[in-house]
């Protein structure tokens, strides 16, 4: 599903049997791993359950950052664009100017 959405083959670097097919996805500018195909035993995911899966670790841990600041700066426009409101309705902010002396 990976190489149908974004494109990216798995690269299956280990020449080890045991590792043989467990793969990474890279990014294509930078080579780095955003992904690691890998089978297990179920039991390891779920007790007592037998057999072996194919499970995808992926990092999102950038993205997720990136998200979070994005979110973050949003809310702190919102609060200003509130704040700013609530002050011309009740006779506050910064907008106003001192009135003068006669």
């Amino acid at each position: 599903k990976v190489q149908e959405t974004w494109g990216d083959a798995p690269e299956f670097p280990w020449k080890e049997k045991a590792y043989a097919t467990s793969g990474v996805f890279r990014h294509p500018e930078t080579q780095k791993w955003y992904g690691l195909i890998m089978p297990v035993t179920w039991a390891k995911l779920v007790p007592g359950r037998e057999g072996r899966v194919e499970i995808l670790n992926v990092k999102v841990g950038d993205a997720a950052g990136a998200a979070a600041d994005a979110i973050g700066d949003a809310a702190g426009k919102a609060a200003d664009a509130v704040t700013g409101a609530l002050g011309s309705l009740f006779g506050g902010g910064d907008d106003e100017k001192e009135p003068e002396k006669p």
